[in-house]
């Protein structure tokens, strides 16, 4: 909050916010009395309470500067609270801090500091106190409610963090950096190696890793409550900023849909560690290096790209991963095949049993040892065990391997021709 806004709002308090808590609550309005009001009633604070919150709402002050508006108010209500009653008159103010002798007061002070007038006194002061009290909590609530301020301190810790967090970053560049130069130095002028320089260099780096891997998980926590989105949030956060953010994709990316969008996240999700990033207002910092994978952000990793293949099947999308010569992992969209298709597809490449039979001796399966020996019968068997296929069928096939090409069918042949060119493409 910049200075002028801070005394705009100073100037308000004073204003307006000392009328709210008043010092005065009584007046006996005679010549002993140091402060003459003629109207101390609850109506008149009832209305400089309206007035106010008027006021609040034209000037349209943000959180932060409501916060710090009732920070001083909250002072000030604290102070009126804890004043003794008699100190909001000024003449039972002397009467009680300077303690006269009564017999040697004017007539006219006496008759306001009887027994019965104080506890008069004591009683409008105390009654009227109550009800600003109630005023000035009813004010806060309407404008500043406590889950906004639970929200600011949330906004706040989270702001703290990502300092905290980046500091460390920045502790650890210049840890790189300083034990680099001082080795090469040593280099350069022949000195041994410095152990010592070796045992801090060590040390600063797993101090780095161990804060910001502590602050990255404090972060999951905070910003649960605040949907504050990073890489490593939660699943919930995820989901709670994803039309936002797919938004801010949409602006960004003019002719986008939402498999645009999907792409790109799995595209983060694949590839963490270009897209660790925290980010504190203009300066963006890469955490990835310096934090230690646990199993609930890998746990929130595996869930939110589940959520998202989710998302891209209601377009009947899939999608492949495909390694760039970078090192990246690309992200391939691609159409669902449908239950027809998958089932052609399969028909399509799928060997018959005639086939499965010619191929397994061609691979020399039926020139085993063992198997060789055994009955076709029993060989039919382990093949239904293998394949599915029916024993009897395969048992045929099997007996076929015996026959002279001059008494195989034409079909026969055609499949034994497909064998052959399944093992040449193979080659």
């Amino acid at each position: 909050m910049n200075d002028s806004l801070q005394g705009r709002i100073d100037n308000l308090i004073y204003s307006k916010g000392n009328k709210l808590l008043p010092s005065t609550l009584y007046s006996y309005n005679n010549g002993y009395d140091g402060v003459h009001i003629e109207n101390i009633e609850i109506e008149v604070f009832e209305k400089r309470y309206k007035e106010f919150l008027e006021l609040l709402k034209f000037e349209n002050f943000t959180t932060l500067q409501l916060s710090y508006l009732f920070e001083q108010l909250d002072n000030k209500h604290d102070k009126f609270k804890s004043k003794e009653w008699y100190e909001f008159n000024t003449l039972t103010k002397k009467y009680f801090t300077q303690k006269p002798k009564t017999e040697k007061l004017p007539e006219e002070v006496r008759e306001c500091v009887t027994e019965d007038k104080l506890n008069e006194v004591k009683k409008k002061i105390n009654t009227l106190r109550n009800k600003i009290t109630s005023l000035y909590k009813n004010l806060r609530q309407k404008t500043l409610p406590q889950e906004q301020i639970d929200k600011l301190n949330n906004d706040l810790k989270t702001e703290i963090i990502v300092k905290d967090i980046i500091g460390y970053i920045k502790k650890s560049e210049a840890n790189f950096t300083e034990y680099h130069d001082r080795k090469y130095a040593d280099e350069m002028n022949g000195a041994p190696v410095n152990l010592e320089l070796e045992e801090e260099f060590e040390k600063i780096s797993k101090d780095c890793i161990f804060y910001v891997t502590k602050y990255i998980c404090r972060l999951r926590e905070i910003s649960a409550e605040v949907d504050y989105y990073f890489f490593d949030c939660t699943l919930n956060v995820y989901k709670n900023t994803y039309e936002q953010r797919k938004n801010e994709f949409f602006k960004e990316n003019i002719d986008a849909d939402e498999p645009n969008f999907i792409k790109a996240e799995l595209f983060k999700r694949y590839n963490p560690v270009q897209h660790r990033i925290v980010e504190d207002w203009l300066l963006d910092e890469n955490y990835h290096h310096l934090f230690e994978k646990n199993l609930d952000t890998e746990i929130s990793n595996e869930k939110i790209i589940e959520l998202l293949e989710l998302k891209l099947s209601q377009y009947n999308l899939n999608y492949n991963t495909q390694l760039d010569e970078t090192g990246l992992i690309n992200i391939i969209l691609e159409e669902k095949e449908t239950q027809v298709e998958k089932k052609n597809s399969v028909r399509k490449n799928q060997l018959t049993a005639n086939q499965i039979v010619i191929l397994l001796d061609k691979l020399g399966l039926f020139a085993d040892p063992y198997f060789e020996t055994l009955p076709n019968t029993t060989k039919a068997k382990i093949l239904n065990l293998i394949t599915g296929l029916n024993d009897k069928n395969l048992k045929t096939y099997i007996e076929k391997l015996d026959k002279s090409p001059k008494d195989l069918s034409k079909n026969y042949l055609k499949d034994l021709d497909k064998i052959d060119s399944l093992l040449n493409s193979l080659k």
